[in-house]
């Protein structure tokens, strides 16, 4: 009985070591498959954003008022789509259009006179033209006068020789009386001859002064009624701004994202917000990080997910995006990213400007090793 007993217990030991041989390669190979991962295969680093949000990629414009003012209309309701200029608020201008009516009536009226006022300045210049004329009539006078003179002195010393003949006997007391009565008549004319050019020369001065006279009046008058057009077509000009400054306008065309709560009858003041107009074009996520984690670690090419808020992941998915631009100095805390979106086809997600979320870039690939050493490097260093 012994015997047999003995080989019995041989045969089970030899049966536990081989099958310990056999737990020991396989766990040996697991270990060694294990330290393979861990050295060779790369497992991606993600880094997540405090925030992150869904905007248009240009500015979004606030319509604000430019004055102070009662709105007598409003325009502009949430989501409305709007064309740039597209009158949104309106507020009361009816004191300026009342005071701009008046100053283009007063510039019409000054433009009127100063027509009429023209014409007379064409007709008294024209008088003072044909004033000036008559300078001819007055040298075609001074020179019949002069040729008068001249006979009226030859005449005068004909009758001196006939004098002379008259006391030598040489002609008759009849011929002395007809050469001094000549003489005399000439002289007479001469003289006549003189004071009708004295005469017009001064007529001629009298009238060409107080044609003169006119003209600069007019001309006077026309530079003041000219001032006073000027003067009422810019106060005009400027009433005219201040009418469309009072309408509150959309600066360029989009979406109305926000409407302030106001009514007609309200009372705005200048720099009062009253909506925001978001521009038509294509979403991206800006989102900021700790500077900690994204300084020179997050780069633009760099793939990411967008999570929102409102759109469980786990239901809804993520959004790929991509990192377009990377701020280099850090702003409020955060080191602000900028990704282009783009969503997949069939998505289920209404995208619109405002939604919040979180992003998640892989800012790198590494190995399993390597983060268990960093994770070490940092509890080592937390310990000190």
């Amino acid at each position: 009985m012994a015997s047999p007993f003995s080989r019995t217990l041989r045969s089970l030991a030899s049966e536990r070591s081989s099958g310990s041989l056999v737990v020991m390669t396989i766990l040996s190979l697991l270990l060694g498959l294990w330290f393979l991962w861990l050295v060779s295969a790369e497992v991606p680093v993600y880094a997540t954003s405090g925030q992150a949000r869904l905007e248009v990629d240009q500015a979004v414009y606030t319509v604000a008022a430019d004055a102070v003012g009662r709105l007598v209309e409003v325009r502009g309701v949430v989501g409305q789509e709007v064309a740039a200029g597209e009158v949104l608020f309106a507020l009361d201008a009816e004191l300026e259009r009342r005071r701009l009516d008046e100053e283009k009536a007063r510039g019409d009226g000054a433009l009127r006179e100063i027509e009429s006022l023209k014409v007379a300045l064409l007709t008294e210049s024209r008088g003072l033209a044909e004033s000036n004329s008559a300078r001819a009539a007055i040298e075609e006078a001074r020179s019949r006068y002069h040729a008068e003179l001249a006979a009226a002195e030859l005449a005068a010393e004909e009758a001196a020789r006939s004098a002379q003949l008259h006391a030598q006997g040489l002609t008759s007391e009849m011929e002395l009386r007809r050469m001094q009565a000549a003489a005399s008549e000439r002289r007479a004319q001469a003289d006549a001859l003189e004071q009708s050019v004295a005469r017009l020369e001064s007529e001629r001065r009298l009238e060409g002064r107080d044609r003169q006279g006119r003209v600069d009046q007019i001309e006077r008058e026309i530079a003041e009624l000219q001032g006073v057009a000027d003067t009422s077509a810019a106060a005009a000009l400027r009433l005219d701004e201040e009418i469309q400054r009072r309408q509150i306008r959309a600066p360029v065309a989009g979406r109305l994202g926000e409407v302030a709560k106001v009514r007609p009858g309200s009372v705005v003041a200048a720099g009062d917000h009253l909506a925001t107009v978001i521009p038509a074009s294509e979403l991206q996520v800006v989102a900021g990080f700790p500077p900690s984690d994204a300084l020179a670690r997050v780069r633009p090419g760099q793939l990411a997910q967008l999570r929102l808020d409102g759109f469980p992941w786990t239901e809804f998915g993520s959004l790929p995006a991509t990192v377009t631009r990377v701020a280099t100095e850090a702003r409020d805390g955060k080191l602000w990213v900028d990704c282009a979106v783009s969503p997949e086809a069939g998505s289920a997600i209404p995208l619109q400007h405002g939604m919040p979320g979180i992003l998640i870039v892989e800012i790198e690939r590494v190995s399993p090793a390597e983060l268990v050493l960093r994770a070490a490097g940092r509890a080592v260093g937390a310990t000190r």
